[in-house]
């Protein structure tokens, strides 16, 4: 092998490590671009569930509203039920003192 020869293959060898290179490049780029996206996917799926936690909690809270006012109602409705049975007594009673009289 002569000098020129040896010239080029060494020319040839460093072409392909600098390919080799650029591709090592390329691949830790894409690799960098897809660590990237799935942080990214993360903080929106953490942000996601966050806002899920938030509405179960709000909902939570409705439904305790909810049976609250359905409790106060069902009270409600048995004292006005109370009342009205007093009320119909104490007319009983009125009627039965005025045919008395």
């Amino acid at each position: 092998l002569n000098a020129s020869s040896l010239a080029n293959q060494s020319t040839l060898i460093l072409d392909e490590a600098k390919m080799f290179r650029h591709e090592a490049d390329l691949d830790r780029e894409e690799a960098n671009k897809y660590r990237t996206e799935a942080v990214e996917e993360e903080e929106e799926y953490a942000a996601d569930e966050s806002l899920i936690n938030k509405d179960n909690a709000e909902i939570t809270a409705e439904k305790r509203l909810m049976y609250n006012y359905t409790n106060s109602s069902r009270h409600y409705l048995e004292l006005a039920h109370t009342s009205r049975e007093e009320f119909q007594h104490v007319v009983l009673k009125y009627r039965y003192e005025m045919d008395k009289v």
